[in-house]
């Protein structure tokens, strides 16, 4: 929003400020293709401590 203001005001800004913003996009892309894999891999990690794990389960029968 900000960089669109200022191009805006000053066209001539797109062309320099152009590979910062991509830079940046890649950066934030890259932390949230970290955080799903991270994601990915607690969610198909087996769960040890729940409460409804099998041998839990069988007990309460």
């Amino acid at each position: 929003m900000v960089v669109k203001m200022l191009v805006a005001k000053d066209p001539s800004l797109e062309k320099s400020i152009q590979p910062s913003l991509r830079e940046n996009l890649r950066d934030i892309g890259m932390r949230c293709i970290k955080a799903m894999e991270q994601f990915i891999h607690e969610y198909d990690s087996p769960e040890l401590d729940t409460p409804t794990s099998t041998s839990q389960m069988h007990s309460l029968k």
